[in-house]
């Protein structure tokens, strides 16, 4: 085989030094107005996040609101035939999330009767409910609402 010629300087190729110029800065009035309206983004940005009602794993915390508005008159909740007849009582707390447009998102158990039968009716009866938007400012927003459903036999 035949011999390669060998390059020079060790085969390593040189490098052009290149001059590096000095960057002009800019006056230094717009510097400090880069800077102020770079606050107030961050300041906005950490205005809204504020605002959103989040909990630590991130879902949304709807406001509770203590009175609920309806967009029709609610229809009263049917005693099952079966807890009346066995004499079983109780009250049920159920929770109604509710969106900006009124409509039902969710509805939670928060207090149980003690009777599934109950619970259930309470629920049932609930879900048939329509309700309005809650306003504040002027804008509708999503909200919650808990509502005590008793059963109780004359």
């Amino acid at each position: 085989m035949p011999e390669k010629p060998q390059k020079k300087n060790g085969g390593c190729k040189k490098r052009k030094k290149v001059k590096k110029t000095p960057q002009k800065i800019k006056n230094t009035s717009t510097i400090k107005k880069n800077i102020q309206n770079n606050k107030k983004i961050i300041k906005n940005q950490l205005n809204n996040k504020s605002q959103k009602n989040t909990n630590n794993s991130g879902t949304q915390i709807l406001k509770l609101v203590s009175k609920p508005t309806f967009a029709t008159r609610p229809s009263p909740v049917n005693y099952p035939k079966l807890a009346k007849r066995r004499g079983i009582e109780g009250q049920v707390l159920i929770e109604v999330w509710i969106g900006a447009q009124g409509q039902q998102l969710k509805q939670k158990l928060i207090k149980s009767s003690g009777a599934q039968i109950l619970d259930n009716a309470a629920i049932a009866a609930i879900k048939k409910w329509r309700f309005s938007s809650h306003i504040v400012n002027g804008k509708a927003i999503a909200h919650r609402v808990q509502i005590p459903v008793r059963f109780k036999l004359d």
